[in-house]
């Protein structure tokens, strides 16, 4: 059921081009798993009637799931900011300077 709902909510944006592909992926990255992935990527291709990679960088699997890792690790790294700068409060660094930071250890 969660795919089958995932896959609409791909479909109810209306993508068009690389760049709603990559807005809906980045709005829909909770739900997406490893193993939904492949399935996500047919569908988008089969529905936006993508038969080429000169038609979508995101044609080939493999782009398609980079994107979905680098997404998942970026909301990665925003979530741990956020719990770092919920607990250190006023006295929290910047983005820029915990990534910095954080990247040293």
């Amino acid at each position: 059921m969660a795919k089958i709902n995932l896959n609409d909510a791909f479909l109810t944006t209306k993508v068009k081009n690389d760049t709603e592909i990559e807005r809906a992926t980045t709005k829909n990255i909770n739900r997406i798993s490893q193993t939904d992935i492949q399935e996500i990527h047919q569908n988008l291709m089969r529905v936006l009637n993508i038969k080429s990679e000169s038609e979508s960088k995101y044609f080939t699997f493999e782009n398609f799931k980079a994107l979905v890792v680098k997404l998942k690790h970026d909301k990665k790294i925003n979530d741990e900011y956020k719990t770092y700068k919920y607990e250190a409060g006023e006295k929290a660094l910047s983005k820029s300077e915990w990534l910095t930071q954080r990247n040293k250890s």
